[in-house]
């Protein structure tokens, strides 16, 4: 039977959802044969990790953009397999769409995998949801034709071999409005819990409790990094936001306090709104006497953590811990250190990435990262934006594009 032949459809909620037992997945190389000597395994970057990053612990600035490792991480092969097969499927939808012209400037596209099934959504927002479900929901005939063309070209670019390795992998693709999420505000008082963010001896700790003259509210900071030849502390925009329509330029200039005040970490030096859609993040410029720490705030105490964060983790690595539901870490000023697990990962058409997660978290944790652990140390994986505004789940900034948002080097 030809592979035309299993594509199946159904209407799930009006929606159509189209499913098929096999599928592809490329990403930076063929996947036309096995690589020689691996079967049961493969590698995947891991993330990247800053050369003799404990130079840096005394406050000293890097002069220029620090040196980077970048490490592989070995999985197994039909992890590899999966990832790479919903990332080739999510390149080729999008194609599709490119040719369809589907509102694509606002759609993005989010996975979930769980154990032998890869599901797409191709998502719209809330002002262009009626536009697109004119265009998807109506237009069956061109939306049957987007799937079934994006999964062909999907399965024609594998080897023999993989295609035997995936007769077992279901795909579905669906399309729905876009879940919206909101920042979490709401905490303003400063109790004893709050981790404090100035420490004598190894300078502002990450994930600690920061307050802005602006909105006065309490939030959290997330990484170090360097702008400009400034070391910065990064948090999230609306730590400096009373209302979500500001501009960039009436942010920077803003000061950034400890939580209890009236100690001046710093001043916001760049934000992030001007890079994708929802890039919530901002950089705030301190000196060496006020440096930023590598290490994490231990909520309750002026205290560290003992783990340092010496990198940062890459889309592979989460797309890993998504397969295989493996643990993610938060570190909030509210709630502390939280475990939990990757629900989805999500692409805009542009770059921009998000994680929505399942973890514990309140108001006042905006702008603090999430985790997760490696060998030589923590890798930062996101920042904490906000909470979907009908459910739990929590949103969280992908590391790579807040950097490249504010034009950050990780150190």
């Amino acid at each position: 039977m030809n592979r035309r032949g299993f594509l199946q459809s159904s209407v799930v909620f009006g929606v159509p959802v189209f499913a098929i037992p096999t599928a592809s997945q490329r990403a930076g190389g063929s996947l036309n044969e096995t690589p020689a000597g691996i079967e049961d395994s493969s590698s995947i970057p891991h993330g990247q990790y800053i050369h003799d990053q404990a130079q840096y612990d005394d406050g000293t600035t890097p002069s220029e953009r620090p040196a980077y490792e970048r490490i592989a991480d070995e999985i197994i092969y039909e992890t590899h397999t999966t990832i790479r097969t919903s990332r080739l499927l999510t390149e080729n939808l999008y194609d599709r769409l490119r040719s369809h012209d589907l509102c694509l400037n606002d759609l993005s596209i989010s996975k979930q995998i769980d154990g032998s099934e890869i599901r797409l959504f191709v998502e719209y927002p809330d002002d262009t949801a009626e536009d697109c479900q004119t265009v998807i929901g109506t237009a069956l005939e061109d939306w049957q034709a987007v799937v079934e063309t994006a999964l062909e070209e999907s399965h024609s670019e594998l080897g023999e071999t993989h295609r035997e390795r995936l007769d077992d992998l279901e795909i579905e693709i669906d399309h729905r409005q876009r879940p919206t999420a909101r920042p979490e505000y709401g905490c303003t008082s400063t109790v004893g819990r709050f981790a404090d963010a100035q420490y004598r001896e190894n300078g502002i700790a990450m994930g600690a409790a920061v307050r802005s003259e602006t909105l006065g509210e309490i939030a959290s900071s997330g990484f170090r990094g360097l702008h400009e030849g400034h070391a910065v502390v990064v948090t999230t925009a609306h730590t400096f936001e009373t209302s979500d329509d500001h501009e960039p330029s009436e942010l920077r200039g803003a000061t950034l306090y400890q939580s209890r005040r009236p100690h001046a970490i710093g001043r916001c030096h760049a934000v992030g709104r001007d890079y994708g859609p929802g890039v919530d993040a901002a950089a705030v410029a301190v000196d060496q006497a006020e440096y930023p720490s590598r290490f994490l705030a231990d909520p309750g105490g002026d205290s560290y953590y003992d783990e340092p964060i010496v990198g940062t983790a890459s889309w592979q690595l989460l797309e890993t811990h998504l397969a295989e539901d493996r643990p993610i870490y938060k570190q909030g000023a509210v709630t502390g250190r939280c475990e939990g697990r990757i629900l989805e990962l999500r692409e805009f058409s542009g770059g921009y990435r998000e994680l929505a997660v399942d973890i514990h978290s309140d108001g006042g944790d905006s702008g603090g990262p999430y985790f997760v652990r490696s060998e030589e140390g923590l890798l930062v994986a996101a920042i904490h934006k906000g909470v979907r505004t009908n459910g739990t789940e929590r949103r969280a900034i992908f590391v790579e594009s807040v950097c490249e948002s504010l034009g950050v080097d990780f150190y």
